[in-house]
């Protein structure tokens, strides 16, 4: 018997075994950024901060690069940012914003907001992201009926560099957080908003 044949066909059997998880249309509408607008923040005591949205990337990676055989992949798409304290002119270096992986079961995504001071931290699956009632606030004259309140777990309150709370807008996005001792709240955004 000829083993170079057998060989072909169970090195086949291995590779269609594997699976592509892409993002579909509706988990891309978690992100409601082009990825070139810039966010400008108030606080409670009057002072400014600004996220500049530096762009997006869309990537799949393995879940394990040490097999032996090809593994599946997980679709990625990421917002980037720079996050720059108007009031001390300081740039704070750029790094992921938000995070959206396809995974065989859901569709996750991961808030890192960086901000003076602190981190908003979330990490959801899209369906308990969708879970989280919407309610109205209002910022200055505008009302945002579509907002998600993220809690801080908790976890990560005692060390100070986590936000207690913060706002996601399904349209909008990033509207501002709460921290201990005063409130961010978006009051500009330059740029246009991503319709899909």
């Amino acid at each position: 018997m000829n083993v170079k044949p057998a060989l072909l066909i169970l090195f086949l059997i291995f590779v269609s075994c594997t699976k592509d998880y892409t993002l579909d249309k509706e988990s891309l509408k978690l992100v409601p950024y082009k990825g070139n607008e810039t966010l400008v923040f108030r606080s409670s005591t009057n002072q400014l901060d600004s996220l500049l949205l530096k762009g997006t990337d869309r990537y799949s990676k393995s879940d394990n690069n040490f097999r032996l055989f090809p593994a599946d992949t997980y679709e990625t798409y990421v917002l980037k940012c720079t996050a720059y304290d108007a009031f001390d002119k300081v740039r704070r270096g750029d790094q992921v914003m938000i995070e959206l992986v396809q995974t065989s079961e859901n569709t996750n995504i991961t808030f890192t907001i960086p901000m003076k001071g602190v981190s908003c931290f979330g990490y959801y699956s899209k369906t308990s992201l969708e879970r989280i009632e919407n309610t109205r606030l209002k910022i200055g004259n505008t009302f945002y009926s579509d907002v998600k309140i993220i809690e801080n777990t908790g976890t990560y309150q005692e060390e100070g560099y986590f936000a207690k709370r913060f706002y996601w807008s399904n349209t909008e996005g990033f509207l501002g957080f709460d921290d201990k001792e005063e409130q961010w709240r978006l009051v500009k955004k330059i740029g246009t908003i991503q319709k899909l």
